[in-house]
């Protein structure tokens, strides 16, 4: 019996581009089931969908080193810094709570 081992897929800098992800996921042939999608930061920002990526990134239970972006959104869900444009965007647009994106 022939065991397959898994991928291991790191992205970087996704920064809010969701549908440039699923084509990226595609062209890859990802298979959640045999692949490791690991995100090396910034998920966030910038591109127009930062909500989709983190929620595909949260539903999946997927692995992410917290970048720049993400401490931002973090701190500033913590009450530790102002909460910035994107970040409220961010919470109005997600499918999670607050508490479950920090």
């Amino acid at each position: 019996m022939e065991v397959k081992l898994k991928r291991k897929i790191f992205i970087g800098d996704i920064h809010g581009c969701y549908t440039e992800l699923k084509k990226l996921l595609k062209k890859l042939d990802y298979n959640s089931k045999q692949d490791r999608l690991i995100s090396l930061g910034d998920l966030i920002n910038k591109g127009p969908a930062s909500a989709k990526v983190l929620d595909f990134f949260i539903k999946h239970k997927l692995e992410v080193v917290k970048g720049n972006h993400e401490d931002w959104l973090y701190r500033a869900l913590t009450e530790q810094c102002k909460l910035y444009d994107d970040a409220k965007t961010i919470l109005r647009e997600s499918a999670y709570s607050k508490q479950e994106i920090i």
